[in-house]
């Protein structure tokens, strides 16, 4: 992310504010916060790369840090049941998908979803230290800025692909398809003889499906699928984890890993601006 934190131009009582503690256990919420805080936030994310965020089970420490911060930032309903647990003592906790209006956990991956939890975590973020709120808004509004125009790349080049539909093994993009006018159909662990004969013959139609693995599900059911179609599977990241070690650091970034799941998708879906 390209959102500065410096503090020009505000009230001087924002160099005097405390710096808030802020704890997550999902990737994208943690770059959300660094960029919001600035110099008045310490971030940390306690789910070590690589490890399935979902079904992180933190350890004492790990607990210890998430009822000492000063806000977590959670998706909440269940979404990662060892983390929410750990975070229930902390003063303050805040479950995005109740705040954003919609059901879907994956509020990161549909950038107007992603725009709204900005705000959510600005206004607690304020809420908790509120010596430093006018920074916050000010970072809040840069980073929203930079959320729409990810938007704005996703609908300008989405938009051209004869593909429109994406086989997955869950639900995780849904949301994110549905504001792109894509539609998601899900070949879970063991799909049923007809789901994948139906999929077979909507992958064979002409009319553009693709199917897609992701990291932390089990693929049996699309790698079944689209072995039975004979077409390929395309591996995408839902971004809830950190990417791998020795990523490039301009790669390392909320942005540039959408920019990426973009080209994946758009590639796969035969969009004109993803086979520039």
């Amino acid at each position: 992310m390209a959102v500065t934190a410096c503090s020009g131009g505000l009230p001087k009582s924002v160099a005097a504010a405390p710096t808030l503690s802020v704890v997550t256990g999902l990737w994208p919420l943690a770059q959300a916060a660094t960029e919001i805080g600035g110099d008045k936030v310490a971030v940390d994310d306690v789910i070590p790369p690589g490890t399935d965020p979902l079904a992180f089970e933190p350890d004492a420490a790990a607990s210890r840090i998430a009822r000492a911060a000063g806000l977590v930032l959670t998706v909440g309903g269940g979404f990662q049941p060892g983390f929410e647990r750990a975070a229930a003592g902390a003063p303050a906790v805040v479950e995005l998908r109740s705040r954003v209006g919609g059901d879907d956990p994956y509020v990161w991956l549909d950038p107007v979803t992603m725009n709204q939890a900005v705000k959510v975590i600005a206004d607690a973020m304020a809420q908790a230290n509120p010596g430093a709120g006018p920074l916050y808004e000010r970072n809040a509004a840069a980073l929203q800025s930079e959320v729409q125009s990810t938007g704005i790349d996703f609908s300008s080049t989405l938009s051209t692909c004869p593909g429109t539909t994406l086989v997955t093994p869950d639900g995780a993009f849904a949301s994110m398809a549905r504001e792109y006018n894509l539609t998601v159909r899900v070949a879970g662990p063991a799909p049923t003889p007809e789901t994948v004969a139906a999929l077979r013959v909507e992958l064979q139609s002409g009319r553009g499906a693709a199917v897609f693995s992701q990291p932390w599900v089990d693929d049996h059911g699309v790698e079944q699928v689209a072995a039975v179609a004979g077409v390929s599977v395309h591996p995408v990241d839902t971004l809830a984890s950190p990417p791998a070690p020795g990523t490039p650091a301009s790669e390392a970034t909320y942005f540039a890993q959408m920019e990426h799941l973009l080209g994946v998708l758009s590639g796969a879906l035969g969009c004109r601006a993803g086979n520039q």
